[in-house]
């Protein structure tokens, strides 16, 4: 039991049974001694029988009330403890004032925040608090009042539903991550395990998936992981091949509870790994989330050198793959309460977690901070309601359409379990539109799956912004695509002719997000690509400087197959003349020949010739199609057997 309450109740115990009125006060004085002896005894239900005597016999007992009001808030009826102490005060407003300071905690937790506030001015304007601490506890308490009641002043017009029953059970759930399709829901659940000591609570996690194929969740089924026993707290990469997770006291543990990482290969979970000592402390470690490029790892901690019981802390990749020394996300994110569960958008850029830290409605509430321009994040905000409770609100997870979203809440069960909720964001706390390129690459030859290598270039700065593998089992890759770049997309695999795209996402604010099949042609006579990256200003023949990306790829795919022979092949749109087109065309084809010559490619290996708009690729007369027509291609004319 803590000081204060030690103290409280020494009060209650002192007070003397005075100043009883009415023909039973002898009566009503005898049980209060009584139930005082019960509640010293530590057997508060009797203790509570006998001060519901007292009131009985004296209904202006007042000190009857005071002690029943600390009997009900021990055993959890909050209810009743308000309106105990609401009689006390009635009858004696001040003869005990820390009554004040206690029932506002209580409105506080019941979400009564007007009246937190309406009993802390009072308090704090009446009495003379006589110590810092006191001055500093009731200031606290009543600052958060007043935001809370700010927050419950505006809520936000959206609806809030709990998950079917086959998701939500008796015991805790908590939602991990939904997939880009909104049709995989991942979640942990938290199994009681009966005891033969019914004092002993004891559980195990397990992680489950829900399929949506229509508009209903099917049954969760166990995730097929290995080892998936008090496994929890999942999370995975943007395309899903890589999951993260925690481990608690498993043989390759550093602290109680560690994180994890397991590849996917094919359709099957590789054995998981431990993510090593630059993530995992002998302390409690949980909680990742990764950034959609993969470089960047937040996860939660209650390691040493923090601010609170558990901080929010992140960690950059090396060179190597590894990880960096971890760094704590600051005293802006963290708090000398508990942050925890953080969720890095697609954006990398918006920041969503839980805190009991921050001002807010009470227990765990929902924050979100973004990246200012600096690269630093802003005063985290208040979700505000639905998203928060009174309750706890511990974790959420936000779909790649940016407006759906899934809260773990234990709102809705009297006995305080966690359940998952459905809910849309408001413009105000949603991050902003998501692009994302969800490809499958297959042979040209025979349409099978292929593990390629996929490069994302910024043209404009020629710089490397983000690499993956396609699936070798499917072919499939996801990668996010951010606004204002114009992206050089590059494919390539061994024995295979390179395919590049270009996407261009600068001053489209409506540009949506790409499904698309990308063909790979075999390196063999006949085969071709388009260089669409390789793009040239009206009239001219000039290669930009967005063209080198493209122009590196072909010098290295050159390099890398010197059996391989190629024709440069200089197209235009439907404008202009045939003599203008054939001359423009061909000037253009032969740049590229010039800059390969320049670098090392003998001129044996090339040719070069303009089509002008001899093999157009379509023929209507519109931007789009003109667009099309105006390319670069290459195409193999031989290959020489080695």
């Amino acid at each position: 039991m803590k000081k204060a309450a030690y103290i409280f109740i020494a009060i209650i115990l002192l007070f003397p049974a005075t100043n009883l009125r009415g023909q039973n006060r002898k009566r009503a004085e005898k049980l209060f001694i009584r139930a005082k002896e019960k509640y010293r005894s530590g057997r508060l239900n009797e203790a509570l029988r006998l001060t519901n005597n007292v009131l009985r016999a004296d209904t202006a007992f007042n000190q009857a009330f005071l002690l029943r009001a600390e009997i009900a808030n021990q055993l959890g009826d909050t209810l009743l403890a308000i309106k105990s102490y609401e009689n006390f005060l009635h009858y004696d407003s001040t003869g005990f004032p820390p009554a004040f300071y206690n029932l506002a905690g209580l409105y506080f937790k019941t979400g009564q925040y007007q009246k937190t506030v309406s009993s802390l001015l009072y308090y704090i304007n009446h009495f003379d608090l006589h110590t810092l601490r006191l001055k500093t506890r009731a200031q606290t308490l009543l600052k958060k009042g007043i935001v809370a009641a700010e927050i419950a002043a505006h809520p936000c017009p959206a609806a809030f539903k709990p998950l079917p029953n086959d998701i939500n059970t008796l015991a805790d759930e908590y939602v991990n991550f939904i997939n880009e399709d909104l049709d995989e829901l991942y979640f942990t659940r938290k199994i009681p395990l009966k005891t033969e000591n019914p004092d002993e609570r004891r559980f195990v996690e397990k992680i489950f998936v829900s399929r949506k194929p229509d508009s209903v969740w099917m049954t969760p089924e166990i995730l097929d992981l290995p080892r998936n026993t008090n496994l929890g707290a999942l999370n995975f990469s943007i395309d899903g091949r890589i999951i993260y997770f925690t481990g608690c006291y498993l043989p390759t543990g550093m602290g109680s509870c560690d994180i994890y990482f397991s590849v996917k290969q094919g359709d099957q979970w590789l054995p998981p790994h431990n993510a090593g000592p630059n993530i995992n402390s002998p302390s409690w470690d949980s909680q990742a989330a990764i950034s959609s490029d993969g470089r960047i790892i937040f996860f939660t901690s209650k390691r040493g050198s923090g601010f609170g019981g558990s901080d929010i802390w992140y960690a950059t990749r090396n060179r190597l793959g590894g990880w960096n020394e971890p760094e704590n996300a600051g005293d802006k994110i963290n708090t000398s309460g508990d942050e925890m569960a953080p969720l890095l958008f697609g954006d990398n850029s918006t920041l969503y977690f839980s805190s009991t830290g921050h001002y807010g409605l009470g227990g765990f509430d929902l924050f979100v901070t973004r990246l200012d321009s600096a690269d630093h994040w802003q005063e985290p905000e208040n979700m505000g309601i639905p998203y928060n409770s009174r309750y706890d609100d511990i974790n959420i997870v936000i779909g790649l359409d940016a407006r759906s979203a899934w809260i773990s809440s234990n709102r809705n069960r009297p006995d305080r379990n966690f359940d998952i909720f459905y809910t849309r964001l408001v413009p105000e706390v949603a991050p902003e539109h998501l692009i994302y390129l969800k490809g499958v690459v297959l042979s040209a030859k025979d349409r099978k799956p292929l593990d390629a290598d996929i490069v994302l270039t910024d043209l404009e700065t020629g710089l490397q912004l983000d690499s993956t593998r396609s699936d070798a089992l499917n072919g499939t890759f996801l990668r996010v695509l951010h606004p204002k770049v114009n992206y050089g997309i590059n494919i390539s695999r061994t024995g295979y002719l390179f395919l590049s795209k270009n996407i261009d996402t600068r001053n489209k604010n409506d540009f949506k997000s790409i499904r698309d099949t990308f063909l790979l042609q075999p390196v063999d006579t006949g085969s071709y690509t388009n260089l669409y990256n390789i793009t040239f200003d009206f009239d001219k023949a000039d290669l930009k400087p967005e063209a080198m990306p493209e122009l590196k790829r072909l010098l290295h795919f050159l390099k890398k197959n010197p059996q391989v022979k190629i024709e440069i092949a200089g197209h235009t749109d439907r404008k202009g003349g045939t003599e203008y087109n054939l001359t423009l065309s061909q000037k253009r084809a032969k740049a590229v020949y010039d800059f390969l010559i320049n670098n090392g490619i003998t001129g044996e290996r090339l040719t070069y010739k303009g089509y002008g708009f001899q093999k157009p690729l379509c023929r209507e007369e519109t931007k789009a199609c003109d667009a099309k027509n105006r390319r670069t291609e290459i195409v193999i004319t031989g290959v020489k057997k080695r």
